[in-house]
Parts: structure tokens; sequence; C-alpha cells
């Protein structure tokens, strides 16, 4: 697998990364891990998420989480061999909450 140095960085990526916003639905846990450790295993070492990533079921208000719930799941051991961006500001929790503590880490 071909690797990209980040500007600026010490940071070695794969040229592929793998998306994870499926995690949940369609792609349940047990697959989900399963093909994160395939990618692994090939090479694959850059890996996105995103605190509102949990599939398809996703809906105004969902909690979120899911998709990195399953990752901290199938990184158990590895961590260190892959390079995680996620990011935050969708909002994610109960409507009526207000925007800074609906698990966004953000303020508004």
């Amino acid at each position: 697998m071909e690797r990209r140095t980040i500007p600026n960085t010490a940071l070695h990526v794969s040229s592929l990364c793998l998306g994870t916003m499926t995690f949940g639905t369609p792609a349940g846990e047990t697959e989900a891990i399963h093909l994160t450790h395939w990618a692994m295993d090939h090479g694959i070492n850059f890996i996105d998420t995103a605190n509102m990533y949990e599939g398809y079921t996703r809906y105004i208000g969902s909690p979120g989480g899911v998709s990195e719930e399953i990752l901290g799941k199938a990184l158990k051991g590895r961590r260190d061999q892959v390079v995680l961006a996620t990011k935050v500001g969708m909002k994610i929790g109960p409507a009526e909450l207000p925007y800074s503590r609906r698990g966004t880490g953000l303020s508004k």
C-alpha cells in the first residue's frame, strides 16, 4: 500500500482511507470489525469517523457515536497502528438540549 506523508508532520498514511459512515447499519458490529481488521491487514492505516456516523438509521436527535464505539472495539490492542481522523460539529443527541450540550464538545 502506498503511503503519503501529511505535510509538516511525521505521519505517513495509506493512500486509501477506510470510511466508517455505514458502521452500525448496514455494516453491523461484527462485519465492521472484520472489515477494519481486513483493511489494516492489507496496509490501510488511515481511518475516518465522526461523532454522527451510525449508519443509515441515523435520525435527527439520535445519540451518535456508533461508529466510534465499534472502532474502539476493532482497534483494541492495535490503536497505535492507525491514524484516526474524526470530526465533531454535527448536532447529535436530544434536540431540546442546548447545542453546547448535545455531545459535540463545541459551544455556540
